[in-house]
């Protein structure tokens, strides 16, 4: 199986789906980095591929433009309304080319100059969205970590001294067993106590970090994300 072939397994898409080579690698590439991640978007509709600066292009037209950058393919109409860049800067980059060296353009291609000024709008407003959802997940993250640092345990070293007490009783003087029956039972008793409450105080750690699990994966979503992946969306 090829690497491309690895990657698409492991993202669940139909490979057919895919932008033609180099286009293909560079953008499974990307994804693997964590800098972008790729959503169905219904039946026998492209998937969308969606950039941590806030670009969305439908994945068969994504193009590899070099230095990192990629860009749609407008040779046919697209299913859905695309940016014409991956982040805010190369909007940008492309505005002030036009306004230094196509100036005229600016008046005559209106719906153009407009179209790359709602790709900086949505890819603003997109991030923010993304901000907030970061913000509510670590205020919760924030909750589940108090909640931890509540939970008190009981006094296992006490138990288990009286556990060692009851051993060295048991071991060292079983001919007194049948007379000291009710101490040995209370003893086993509190050896149970302070087992049981373990077992509850592991249980709340447990239900505050599923709580702390969730929030991360529904911050992560389909995102590639990993320690070896640095800075993502």
């Amino acid at each position: 199986m090829s690497q491309v072939q690895e990657r698409v397994a492991g993202l669940d898409i139909d490979e057919r789906w895919l932008p033609p080579s180099p286009h293909r690698e560079k953008i499974l590439e990307k994804v693997a980095e964590g800098r972008a991640h790729i959503e169905e978007s219904g039946h026998n509709q492209p998937p969308l591929v969606y950039f941590e600066d806030g670009g969305m292009m439908e994945l068969p037209r994504v193009r590899w433009t070099g230095r990192n950058q990629f860009e749609p393919d407008t040779s046919e109409a697209s299913v859905v309304r695309q940016t014409h860049y991956t982040d805010v800067c190369g909007s940008l980059d492309e505005l002030k080319r036009i306004e230094a060296e196509e100036p005229e353009r600016v008046g005559s291609e209106a719906a153009h100059i407009t179209e790359l000024l709602d790709d900086i709008q949505h890819m603003m407003e997109r991030m923010h969205r993304r901000w907030d959802v970061y913000k509510e997940a670590a205020d919760a993250l924030l909750a589940a970590a108090q909640q931890m640092q509540a939970i008190t345990g009981p006094d296992v070293p006490g138990g288990l001294a009286k556990l060692a007490e009851m051993r060295q009783f048991l071991l060292e003087r079983p001919d007194e067993v049948a007379d000291n029956v009710p101490w040995l039972h209370k003893t086993a008793e509190e050896v149970r106590s302070v087992a049981g409450n373990n077992e509850q105080t592991l249980y709340a750690y447990r239900e505050a970090w599923i709580e702390a699990g969730a929030q991360y994966l529904r911050v992560k979503g389909s995102r590639a994300w990993n320690a070896e992946n640095g800075q993502t969306d």
